[in-house]
C-alpha cells in the first residue's frame, strides 16, 4: 500500500478511536456522578453522626460531675451529722 492510503488509514482509524473514547469517558462520569454524590453525603451523614455522639458524652460527663458534686455535698451532709 503506498504511505498516504497507510496514512489516512491511520487517521480515520485515531480518529474514531477518539471519538469513542470521549464517548466512553462521558459515559463513565455519568455512571460515576451519582456515587459519588452518595459517598460525599454518607461522609457528611458519619460527620453529623460523630458530632453528635460527640455532643452525646459532653452531656454525659456533665451530668456525671453534677452527680458526683452532689453524692460529695450529701456525703459531707452524713459526716457533719455524724460528728455532731
Amino acid at each position: 500500500m503506498p504511505p498516504q492510503v497507510v496514512q489516512l488509514r491511520y487517521q480515520s482509524y485515531e480518529s474514531m478511536r477518539k471519538e469513542r473514547l470521549r464517548l466512553v469517558r462521558e459515559a463513565y462520569r455519568e455512571i460515576c456522578a451519582p456515587k459519588e454524590d452518595k459517598h460525599s453525603s454518607d461522609a457528611q451523614q458519619k460527620m453529623s453522626l460523630a458530632e453528635e455522639e460527640a455532643k452525646l458524652m459532653e452531656e454525659v460527663k456533665k451530668t456525671m460531675e453534677v452527680q458526683k458534686r452532689k453524692q460529695k455535698e450529701e456525703v459531707e451532709m452524713m459526716y457533719v451529722f455524724l460528728c455532731i
